[in-house]
């Protein structure tokens, strides 16, 4: 009740949220993806950061995702034995497939590799198409030679560049979709100069980085048609007017120095911030979620603004007629709903990484078989209670977001 009552109290009325529309998206509710991989589709990778984005952008698609990769890097032929059982399990009518980065070896060029590769890569679009599932090609990252000797004395980008080509090469041939993450990170590695540790794309030279993560799930969400989740909230200081693009907003004043806004079945962002500092500007896949705030008519010397129990983060005065970002920092990242969505998709994935390793260390005695078949059948169910779980998961938030003046400074 106190709730209403704050909201009755409004300078501004209520907004009708803006539909959200879903007509040039290539993903339908009938559709099952999964991400079929080396260590590029466990945690803070391109997969979970795609899955999380069409979850908040499109709240009513039921797509399930299916994420199968490796602790420790693999090779296609290395994971090429599993595929079988993935397709079996989850029935993908979607697979994406992303190998490449660990295929050279840190062994010279060689043009057998080359071709071991493109004999590997055919079997499987062949084993995927044949389960009737279309094929999605992601090219692997650019390494960044210049982090290790070895990488650079070899030419190495050259060598996954040439793994990098034949599924560019397999694309044309079938007619599959295509994913070009290579020359996207090489051309933010040449843009970067190298770079600073901060700015790396790399762990090592070689296995990307979340932010490398985050342009793979930005090229893949653009080739799916996805379009970019954007909102607009204004607030004039001195009126209290207010209005947002989507959900419902108003503002009340508490003392001369302090604004609380309220927001009710607000967006969630995408919550695919890197956890390193971003020195690229902008960063990969900042234009696909964009929640700005404007502020007018403000007092000079910058504001904070914070949700209850979360941190203050500050913006200067300039920032607030032209509007800043909250979809990467900020107090929308401390509400717990947003947390909520993320965390619960981690456990489905926690869910699928358990079942790799029974499937791989499995006992293989005949007494084992049905116990086998009887605990891969509760595993299923859990991933499928899973799904249900995330789908059902609340897309938009109600929040008190306070606005106070930023103290100036004493000299």
């Amino acid at each position: 009740m106190k709730r209403v009552v704050v909201l009755l109290s409004l300078s501004i009325g209520l907004l009708v949220q803006v539909g959200i529309s879903r007509a040039e998206l290539a993903l339908k509710d009938t559709d099952r993806v999964m991400f079929f991989g080396a260590n590029a589709t466990l945690p803070v990778s391109y997969g979970l950061q795609v899955e999380t984005f069409l979850r908040v952008k499109y709240p009513d698609l039921k797509t399930p995702f299916w994420h199968w990769g490796r602790a420790i890097p693999c090779t296609l032929a290395d994971a090429r034995p599993r595929l079988a059982d993935q397709l079996e399990a989850f029935k993908p009518t979607i697979v994406v497939i992303s190998f490449g980065t660990e295929e050279g070896g840190l062994k010279p060029l060689s043009q057998k590799r080359f071709d071991a590769f493109r004999e590997e890569l055919s079997a499987v679009i062949g084993q995927c198409t044949k389960a009737g599932a279309k094929v999605v090609l992601l090219t692997p990252n650019c390494p960044e030679i210049k982090r290790k000797q070895i990488l650079t004395k070899m030419g190495y980008d050259r060598i996954v560049d040439g793994f990098a080509q034949v599924m560019r090469d397999l694309a044309k041939q079938h007619k599959l979709g295509l994913v070009a993450w290579f020359p996207a990170t090489a051309k933010l590695i040449a843009e970067s100069g190298g770079g600073s540790d901060r700015d790396r794309l790399t762990t090592n030279g070689q296995h990307p980085t979340p932010i490398a993560h985050a342009l793979a799930a930005e090229l893949l969400l653009d080739n799916w048609g996805a379009e970019p989740h954007e909102v607009a909230v204004h607030i004039d200081w001195q009126s209290l007017e207010a209005s947002t693009t989507s959900g419902s907003i108003g503002a009340t004043r508490s003392g001369d120095s302090s604004v609380t806004v309220s927001l009710k079945d607000f967006p969630m962002p995408w919550v695919n911030p890197p956890p390193q500092p971003r020195i690229i500007r902008p960063w990969a896949g900042a234009h696909m979620c964009r929640f700005t705030f404007h502020v007018h008519n403000a007092p000079p010397g910058g504001i904070l603004t914070s949700v209850r129990g979360g941190r203050a983060t500050p913006w200067l005065g300039q920032m607030l007629e032209e509007g800043f970002d909250m979809s990467t920092i900020g107090p929308l990242l401390d509400v717990e709903a947003v947390k909520t969505l993320t965390n619960r998709i981690k456990g489905k994935n926690k869910i699928l990484r358990r079942r790799e390793k029974f499937v791989t260390n499995q006992r293989r005695e005949p007494e084992f078989v049905e116990a086998n078949s009887l605990y891969r059948q509760a595993i299923a169910a859990e991933v499928a209670a899973a799904e249900k779980f995330i789908v059902r998961t609340p897309r938009t938030m109600d929040l008190d977001l306070q606005i106070k003046l930023a103290r100036p400074t004493k000299k």
